[in-house]
């Protein structure tokens, strides 16, 4: 009998050259004799993975959502949105310094988003009377800038230095308090992001306006049984205090007695 490590099948365990008849490997593998004796040792393990892989990666492009048809991934469009959204919000935070947009901290406030007035801006478009503000600014001599509180029509001269820049302050929190600040914020993003409001948006409409229409008060309503109860207690109250006490006449002068007749007349007479 031949030897074991000769025979077609058995394991090489010590990776030794084996002497097998080309005709019997070629008719096993369908192939060239040659082209099999040279295969590395494992080598059909490698082609498993790759056949694995390829089959995973198969999978994974069946797998993907298709975005041009009406069977769209709501999660991925939902990640494309906030994707936008998030490219939208880094492009406001770079139009903040040009549309000089700041925080500042006013007293027993906290930072609030302002916006530097131009007075000269604003004296052209004539919208806006600036007088009192400008002669506040001799009650803060060291106030060198304009500024105007998103959200407000409330003006106030400051220094330039206590002026905080739109991402330092969003980097630091300041976006997360409350007190009408995610009010103030909403301005402010409209005009940073979509340029939904004017430029100048504190101007106010001019003189020739005409005002909106008031707005008639609503009556009150009051029930019919509520109302009969009050009507009858009125007329209750009325009945127990009675009529009205006539007034006193005038006192009357009191009639004395005459003086009496004196001695000396009756003699007289």
């Amino acid at each position: 009998p031949a030897p074991a490590s000769a025979l077609v099948g058995e394991p090489n365990a010590d990776h030794a050259s084996v002497a097998c008849d080309a005709a019997a490997v070629g008719a096993v593998t369908g192939g060239n004799a040659a082209a099999a004796e040279q295969l590395p040792v494992g080598a059909g393990a490698a082609q498993d993975a790759a056949a694995a892989r390829n089959l995973a990666q198969f999978e994974v492009e069946e797998r993907k959502p298709d975005i041009t048809g009406a069977g769209a991934n709501a999660e991925l469009v939902a990640l494309t949105t906030e994707a936008d959204a998030n490219a939208a919000r880094a492009a406001a935070r770079g139009r903040a310094e040009s549309l000089k947009v700041f925080w500042y901290k006013p007293k027993g406030y906290p930072f609030w988003p302002v916006q530097v007035v131009d007075v000269e801006k604003c004296e052209e478009f004539n919208n806006v009377d600036l007088e009192p503000v400008i002669a506040r600014k001799v009650k803060k001599p060291k106030a060198d800038t304009l500024v105007q509180y998103f959200g407000e029509e409330q003006f106030d001269w400051i220094a330039a230095s206590a002026l905080v820049p739109f991402s330092v302050g969003l980097d630091k929190g300041f976006d997360k308090k409350k007190r009408g600040v995610p009010t103030a914020l909403q301005v402010a993003w409209a005009l940073l992001e979509r340029d939904e409001l004017s430029k100048f948006w504190w101007c106010r409409p001019r003189p020739d306006t005409p005002p909106p229409s008031p707005v008639k008060p609503k009556p009150i309503k009051v029930k019919k049984e509520k109302a009969a109860k009050t009507k009858k207690a009125q007329k209750q109250k009325g009945k127990a205090k009675g009529p009205p006490p006539k007034p006193a006449p005038p006192p009357q002068p009191k009639l004395g007695l005459l003086p009496p007749v004196s001695s000396t007349w009756l003699t007289a007479k």
